[in-house]
C-alpha cells in the first residue's frame, strides 16, 4: 500500500477546501517530512488518515467515549460558515501483480440535531458502490483496523508500550490479526454452539395440534408476505424511476446554465467591484492625461529648448562681455597712441583686441528667440519622464485588465439563462426530490414489514423442525449425536494443536524481529541479549547475557521508548505487508543520542513509505540534514490568524 494523496475540507484546524497533502516517495527516498508547531494541525492529520479509512472505528486522538455522530460534529471547523466537512485520501495498492489507485471520500454535514455522513469508494476512477457500502469490511483487506496502530502512532504516547503487561494486549492483537486466529477461534466457538445444541434433550412426544397451529401461523405469515413483496418491489420501481427523473432534472439544469445561474448574484457583484476599480482607473488616467503625460510627447522638443535657453543665456552673456571690452579696448588703444608707443606695437595691441571680439562674438547664437531662462526646465530630465511614462504604464495595465474582467464577467453573464426558465428546473428538482425521499421512507417501512415477516416465518421453521426432531427415533438420535459430538471434539483438538503451533512458530520469528530491531536502534550489544513472548498471556521479557531478566523500568526512558518502537516495528515486519509507517512526534522526549539512533537507523529503514509529523524541536536543521538522502518531500504547517485556519505549503522550518 502507498499514500499518494490526503485533501482536507472543514475538519478540524483545517477551515475551507485548499488543503491538500502529497506523499508519494519520489525514487527511492521514503521519507515525506512534515513540520508544524504544537496545535498547528499535526496530529489533525494523523487523525484525518485514520477517519478516512475507518470512520466510526477509527483510533483518533480526541474522541474518548463520544459518540460517533458527535464526534463528528465536533471535527467540523468552528469558523466556517458550512456546517460540512470532507476528507479525501488516494492510495496505490497492489494485487496480483497489478497496480490499483483508490480513492476513499468520507463527507458528513450537520442537518438538525443529526448527522448526516456520505462515503464513496472508486477504483482506478470508476466508482464502486459495492465497495462503498461494505467498507468497513473492505479496509482491512489494506490495513486491518485492529493493527493501524502498528502503523500510525505517536512517538510520545508509545513508552508506555515498554511495560510487559500493556505490550502483551498489542502483541496478541498483532498476533491473531498477523495469523488469522480470528477465524480460528471462530471456528472453535462455532464447535462449541454445536456441541450444545446436540445436547438438548429431545422431547419424548410429538404434539401434533402445536404442529398444525405453527404450519396455519406460518401460512398466515407468507400470505400477509406475498402483497408486501409486491408493494415492496413496486416501490423500488418508482423509486428507481424518480431517482431517474431526478438525475434528468439534474442534467437539464446544468445543461441550461443552472450552475451559472447559481453563481449570477456573486458574478454580478464582482462586476459591480471590477466596474468600480475600472472606473477608478479610469478617472486616474485622465487626472495623468491633463498633468505631466502630455509632456512626454514633445520630450525631444523640450530637450532641444532647454539647450537653446543654454545658449541664448550663454549668448547674452558673451554680448555685454563684448559691449563692456570694447570700450575698454578703445581706451587703451587710445592711451598707447597718447603715451607715443610705436606703431608696431599699437597694431599688435589692436590685432589681439579685435580676435578677441571676434571670438567671442562667435559664444553668441545668431537666432534669438526663446528669451527663457533656463531655470524653466528645471526638473524636465530623464529621471522625470521616466517615472510619468513608468506611472502611465501601469495605470493602463490596471486599465486594461479591469477592462478584460468585465468582458470575460459580462460573457458569462451572457450566458445566464432567464429566470423562468431556470425556475421551472428547480420546480421539477424540488417536486423529484420531494418524491424520492417519500418512496425511501414508504419503503423502509415496507421493508421492515417484510422483514419482519420473514423473521417470524424462520420462528415457526425454526419450531416446527424442533417438533419433528423431538419426534425422531431415538436411538437412532442418540447414536449419530455422539457421532457428532466426538467429531466436533476431535477438530476443536486439531484447532487447538493447530494454533498453539501457529503461535510458537511466529512468536520465535516475532521475538527475533523485535529484538534486532532494538539492537539496531539501542547500538549497546551488552544491553539486551534475548526476547522471550509467553505464548499464553504474550507477556514480553528482557534477558541479559546472563539470561536474567531486565525489568523494563531498569532502563531509561529514551530506552524504553526505543524498545516500544521495536516492538511496533518487529511487528510491522513480522506482518510481511508493505504498509505506510506514520509517526506523530517521532523523536519525542528523546536525549540528542536516541534522537541519533532513530535518524540513523529507523526513520530510514522503517518503511518503503514513512511520513514524520515533527515539531521544530524534534527534527531540526541539523536531524533534517541527516535524514536529507532520503527525504522525498517536505512540508510545513502553519496557522494563519487572519483566516482563522491551519496551511499546508511545501518546505520546512
Amino acid at each position: 500500500m502507498l499514500l499518494d494523496e490526503l485533501n482536507i475540507e472543514n475538519f478540524g484546524i483545517y477551515k475551507g477546501s485548499d488543503h491538500s497533502i502529497f506523499f508519494t516517495p519520489r525514487g527511492e527516498k521514503n521519507i515525506i517530512l512534515i513540520g508544524g508547531l504544537n496545535g498547528g494541525g499535526k496530529t489533525t492529520l494523523l487523525d484525518a488518515l485514520q477517519l478516512v479509512l475507518y470512520g466510526k472505528h477509527a483510533k483518533t486522538s480526541n474522541r474518548g467515549r463520544m459518540a460517533y455522530e458527535d464526534y463528528l460534529k465536533e471535527t467540523i471547523n468552528r469558523h466556517s460558515r458550512h456546517k460540512s466537512a470532507m476528507l479525501e485520501l488516494f492510495f496505490y495498492h497492489h494485487n496480483e501483480g497489478k497496480r490499483d489507485r483508490y480513492q476513499v471520500k468520507r463527507s458528513w454535514s450537520v442537518r438538525g440535531k443529526s448527522v448526516k455522513e456520505n462515503l464513496l469508494v472508486c477504483k482506478n476512477g470508476v466508482e464502486e458502490p459495492l465497495l462503498s457500502e461494505q467498507w468497513d469490511e473492505y479496509v482491512n483487506e489494506f490495513i486491518p483496523s485492529n493493527i493501524s496502530g502498528l502503523f500510525f502512532f505517536d512517538g510520545e504516547k508509545i513508552e508506555s508500550l515498554a511495560d510487559a503487561r500493556k505490550s502483551a494486549g498489542l502483541i496478541k492483537t498483532g498476533i491473531h490479526a498477523l495469523l488469522g486466529l480470528d477465524v480460528v477461534d471462530n471456528l472453535s466457538r462455532d464447535l462449541n454452539a454445536l456441541k450444545n445444541r446436540r445436547k438438548i434433550k429431545q422431547q419424548t412426544a410429538e404434539v401434533q395440534a402445536q404442529i398444525k397451529q405453527l404450519e396455519t401461523r406460518k401460512k398466515e405469515l407468507k400470505k400477509e408476505l406475498l402483497p408486501l413483496n409486491e408493494q415492496r418491489t413496486l416501490l423500488k420501481e418508482k423509486l428507481k424511476q424518480a431517482e431517474s427523473d431526478l438525475n434528468d432534472a439534474w442534467l437539464d439544469f446544468r445543461r441550461e446554465g443552472g450552475e451559472l445561474y447559481k453563481l449570477k448574484k456573486a458574478l454580478e457583484e464582482e462586476k459591480n467591484a471590477a466596474e468600480k476599480e475600472f472606473e477608478k482607473h479610469k478617472k486616474e488616467m485622465r487626472k495623468h492625461a491633463e498633468g505631466a503625460a502630455p509632456l512626454l510627447l514633445v520630450k525631444d522638443l523640450i530637450y532641444k529648448a532647454k539647450e537653446q535657453a543654454i545658449k541664448e543665456e550663454e549668448g547674452a552673456v558673451a554680448k555685454a562681455v563684448v559691449e563692456s571690452l570694447s570700450v575698454r579696448d578703445s581706451k587703451l588703444l587710445q592711451l598707447l597712441e597718447a603715451a607715443g608707443a610705436g606703431q608696431e606695437a599699437i597694431a599688435s595691441a589692436r590685432q589681439f583686441v579685435e580676435k578677441d571680439k571676434s571670438e567671442r562674438l562667435k559664444q553668441i547664437p545668431e537666432k534669438t528667440y526663446l528669451n527663457v531662462s533656463p531655470e524653466a526646465f528645471a526638473g524636465l530630465n530623464d529621471e522625470f519622464f521616466s517615472g510619468v511614462q513608468s506611472q502611465g504604464r501601469e495605470l493602463k495595465q490596471g486599465y486594461d485588465e479591469f477592462q478584460e474582467k468585465i468582458a470575460q464577467i459580462s460573457k458569462k453573464l451572457g450566458a445566464v439563462p432567464a429566470q423562468h426558465i431556470i425556475a421551472g428546473i428547480q420546480n421539477r428538482i424540488e417536486e423529484f426530490k420531494a418524491e424520492v425521499e417519500k418512496l425511501k421512507i414508504e419503503l423502509n417501512l415496507v421493508t421492515q414489514q417484510v422483514q419482519e415477516r420473514e423473521e417470524a416465518i424462520n420462528h415457526q421453521d425454526a419450531q416446527i423442525s424442533k417438533k419433528l426432531t423431538d419426534s425422531a427415533d431415538k436411538g437412532f438420535d442418540i447414536e449419530r449425536q455422539l457421532k457428532v459430538l466426538e467429531q466436533a471434539d476431535n477438530v476443536r483438538d486439531v484447532l487447538t494443536e493447530f494454533r498453539s503451533l501457529l503461535i510458537n512458530e511466529d512468536i520465535s520469528r516475532l521475538e527475533q524481529k523485535i529484538l534486532e530491531s532494538f539492537q539496531s536502534l539501542i547500538r549497546k550489544d551488552d544491553l539486551i541479549d534475548k526476547i522471550d513472548i509467553d505464548t499464553g498471556t504474550f507477556k514480553l521479557t528482557l534477558l541479559g547475557k546472563d539470561q536474567q531478566s531486565i525489568k523494563p523500568s531498569r532502563l531509561s526512558a529514551g530506552e524504553r521508548q526505543l524498545l516500544a518502537i521495536s516492538i511496533l516495528w518487529g511487528l510491522a515486519k513480522a506482518s510481511g505487508r508493505p504498509l505506510p509507517a506514520i509517526i506523530d512526534t517521532p523523536l519525542g522526549r528523546l536525549d540528542s543520542k536516541h534522537r541519533n539512533h532513530l535518524i540513523e537507523n529507523y526513520f530510514p529503514n522503517a518503511s518503503h513509505q514513512v511520513i514524520l509529523l515533527s515539531t521544530d524541536q524534534e527534527i531540526d536543521q541539523q536531524y533534517c540534514k541527516g535524514l536529507e538522502p532520503y527525504i522525498s518531500a517536505k512540508y510545513k504547517i502553519e496557522y494563519q490568524e487572519d483566516i482563522k485556519s491551519s496551511v499546508i505549503k511545501e518546505g520546512y522550518f
